[in-house]
């Protein structure tokens, strides 16, 4: 919703689909139902978990140099 919302706030007041957070919910939870919620779920969750990978990965590195000295 947060998303949509921002979208919106750029849009002249005459192409605009949502009337506050409490209309997003209600058209959002009408037509695309639960899962309209969690559009975008998923790639944030894989950004997440590539972070973390890259995070780790840079702590192996480092205790291996380290070691290495």
């Amino acid at each position: 919703m947060q998303r949509r919302l921002q979208i919106e706030a750029s849009k002249p007041v005459d192409q605009k689909m949502y009337n506050g957070m409490a209309d997003c919910f209600k058209k959002i939870l009408k037509t695309e139902g639960p899962k309209g919620f969690f559009k975008g779920a998923f790639a944030n969750i894989l950004r997440g978990t590539g972070a973390a990978i890259v995070l780790v990965m840079y702590d192996e590195i480092m205790n291996f140099i380290n070691k290495q000295s």
